[in-house]
Parts: C-alpha cells; sequence; structure tokens
C-alpha cells in the first residue's frame, strides 16, 4: 500500500511538473524528431554536394587539358609553317626563282588547313611550288 501511495505521489509531482514545464517538454521532443528524422538527409546533402564538386573539378580539369593541348597543337603547327616556308625559300633561291607574296600566302594557307596532314601538306606544296618538301 505504501508503494501505491508513493506511486500516487510521483504522479501528482510528474503531472504538475508537466504543467509548468508543458513547452519545454513539446520543444525538446520536436528538437529530438527533428533531429532523428532529418539525420540522413542531411548526410545525403552533404554527399550530394560533395559529388558536385567533385564533377566540376574534373569538369575544371578536362577544360585546362584541353586548352593545353590546342596550345600544344597550335606551337607545333607555328613551327612546321616556319620550318617549310625556311625550306621552300631555300629551294626557290637554289633554284634562282622568286617567292612572291601569292604563292606565299598560299603555301600559309595550305600548312594551316592541314595542319595535322603532313603527307597532304606535301602533296599540295609539291603541286604549287614544283619541289618535293617533306613536312614532319
Amino acid at each position: 500500500m505504501i508503494k501505491l501511495l508513493a506511486l500516487k505521489a510521483l504522479l501528482k509531482k510528474t503531472k504538475a511538473y508537466v504543467k509548468k514545464y508543458w513547452k519545454l517538454i513539446i520543444g525538446i521532443v520536436v528538437v529530438g524528431f527533428v533531429y532523428i528524422t532529418s539525420k540522413s538527409k542531411v548526410h545525403s546533402l552533404a554527399k550530394a554536394l560533395s559529388d558536385i564538386n567533385d564533377s566540376h573539378k574534373k569538369e575544371v580539369d578536362t577544360i585546362e587539358n584541353a586548352h593545353k593541348s590546342e596550345l600544344r597543337k597550335i606551337e607545333k603547327a607555328r613551327a612546321t609553317l616556319a620550318s617549310t616556308m625556311r625550306e621552300i625559300e631555300l629551294k626557290y633561291a637554289d633554284s634562282e626563282k622568286k617567292l612572291n607574296k601569292k604563292k606565299r600566302k598560299e603555301v600559309e594557307k595550305i600548312i594551316k588547313e592541314n595542319h595535322d596532314d603532313s603527307e597532304t601538306i606535301t602533296k599540295k606544296l609539291a603541286e604549287l611550288t614544283g619541289f618535293k618538301i617533306y613536312v614532319e
């Protein structure tokens, strides 16, 4: 019987405590509920943000590599143009002909249009100048 009375007194004290601090109790329950339900969402959002950052870094690296590759191709084309023009001028000087501006521009155009295909450059330059000039 004493235990029952002690239990009754404890329930009355708990009821009075809940009446007095009901807002605090509801706040704690709401915060706990929000924390439990959003915990997985926070991790998935962080993962999504990380994936987006990784994707962006890969895209930037790809763009930079393409740009460097394009610069290398341009440098190679310039070197090819310069060496081929020197060789053509030497051939013309040896045959005592003059390389006029029109032919010089045509040579430059051939090299610029076909900078990736050395066989085509060699063939077209032979047709234009009459000399066999091998382009690497």
